[in-house]
């Protein structure tokens, strides 16, 4: 089994497995990173009191050669729920999870670049009410957009930011200008 994790999840800077490797990093800040990972959930990480994370992950850096940095955006695309027992995609595209983690690995330096070096990593935790209520049916959205919503954290940092969304979840949004 070693060798086979070792043969098909080596590559870090590969962007379906860097997604997932965010993933577990963020379940780890909330200590919730225990089981097995379930590829075909709703969200992808569930919470205390019933509350569902959305994690995206995007990196200057990516694992082939580059002749420049790649710009930042983030999917944030609704989309229509897979019902696993039926095997097929169901009901009206939404952006399902209660809150969105956008994962950044921040540094630009190709000789420094390692994807669990989590000092390179920056984190934005934005309810996703906020979301929808900015972005409508956007797909994607830059860096520099959420940067103007929301602080980055750091990993030691994250937890904390997470929990304090999650208790905003149910107070009144407005708009941004």
């Amino acid at each position: 089994m070693l060798d086979f994790w070792q043969w098909v999840g080596s590559d870090l800077a590969n962007n379906t497995l860097r997604g997932k490797l965010a993933e577990y990093v963020v379940a780890l800040a909330l200590d919730v990173a225990d089981g097995i990972r379930e590829e075909w959930a709703e969200a992808d990480i569930l919470v205390k009191d019933g509350f569902s994370i959305e994690v995206k992950c995007s990196s200057y850096l990516q694992g082939w050669d580059q002749t420049e940095l790649s710009k930042i955006r983030f999917d944030i695309a609704k989309k229509r729920k897979w019902n696993l027992d039926r095997k097929r995609w169901e009901g009206n595209p939404r952006r399902a999870s209660d809150l969105y983690v956008f994962a950044l690995i921040a540094t630009t330096d190709r000789q420094q670049f390692n994807p669990l070096d989590l000092r390179q990593w920056r984190f934005f935790v934005i309810p996703t009410d906020l979301i929808d209520l900015n972005f409508q049916d956007q797909k994607t959205v830059a860096i520099s957009r959420l940067q103007a919503m929301s602080s980055a954290v750091e990993f030691g940092r994250l937890g904390k930011a997470i929990d304090t969304a999650l208790k905003r979840l149910s107070m009144p949004r407005t708009k941004m200008d």
